[in-house]
C-alpha cells in the first residue's frame, strides 16, 4: 500500500505589492479622483513620463502590459475613464484588456475629457467596475492594462517599442 503525500501550499508568485513598491500605501480614492501619469507613481510596465500638448503621459512598453497600484476605491465609483494620447488608432496593438484585481472589466469607447480634446489622436475608454459586493476594492488594488503587441515608435528607426500612451485614469460614476 502506498502513502499519499500532501504537497506544501505554494506562496503566490512575486512579492506582495506593499513590498514591491517603496513608500506609503496608496491613498483611498473617491468618485471624481484623477490620476495623471507622472514620475514617482506606484506603477510597473511604463516608460518615463513625457509631455504632449502640456499633458503628461507614459508609454506602456516595451512589454504589452502595465500595472497601476491604486488605493481603496469608494463604493460609489462605477468605473474608470482612461485617457490615451496615442496611438490615434490602437487597432494594430490588438484587443485592449482592462483588469481590476484580476477580473476583466467591460470596456467601451468614451467621450474624451475636455482637457485632452485639443490633442490630435487622443481617445478614451471607460472600464466598468462591478458592484463592491461582487468585487472587493482593497488598498493596494491592481489595475492592469494588456494588449497583444507593442510596435516600434518610429518604424524607420525601431529603437523603442511602445504600445498605448496613457495620460490619466479618472474614477467615474
Amino acid at each position: 500500500m502506498s502513502e499519499t503525500k500532501t504537497l506544501p501550499a505554494q506562496a503566490p508568485l512575486g512579492r506582495p505589492l506593499a513590498e514591491r513598491f517603496a513608500g506609503p500605501a496608496p491613498l483611498p480614492m473617491a468618485l471624481g479622483a484623477r490620476i495623471d501619469l507622472r514620475e514617482g507613481m506606484q506603477v510597473d510596465g511604463f516608460m518615463p513620463t513625457e509631455w504632449r500638448e502640456r499633458l503628461p503621459f507614459r508609454w506602456i512598453g516595451p512589454e504589452p502590459e502595465a500595472l497601476l497600484v491604486l488605493g481603496e476605491i469608494d463604493a460609489g465609483v462605477g468605473g474608470f475613464l482612461l485617457t490615451f494620447l496615442a496611438p490615434a488608432d490602437p487597432a494594430p496593438l490588438g484587443p485592449i484588456s482592462v483588469r481590476y484585481q484580476g477580473r476583466e472589466l467591460e470596456v467601451a469607447a468614451a467621450t474624451l475629457p475636455d482637457r485632452a480634446a485639443h490633442v490630435a489622436g487622443a481617445w478614451a475608454l471607460r472600464a466598468a467596475l462591478p458592484p463592491v459586493e461582487e468585487l472587493a476594492r482593497p488598498g493596494w488594488g491592481r489595475l492592469e492594462l494588456r494588449f497583444e503587441r507593442t510596435l516600434p515608435e518610429n518604424p524607420d528607426a525601431p529603437a523603442r517599442w511602445v504600445g498605448l500612451a496613457l495620460n490619466s485614469v479618472e474614477l467615474v460614476g
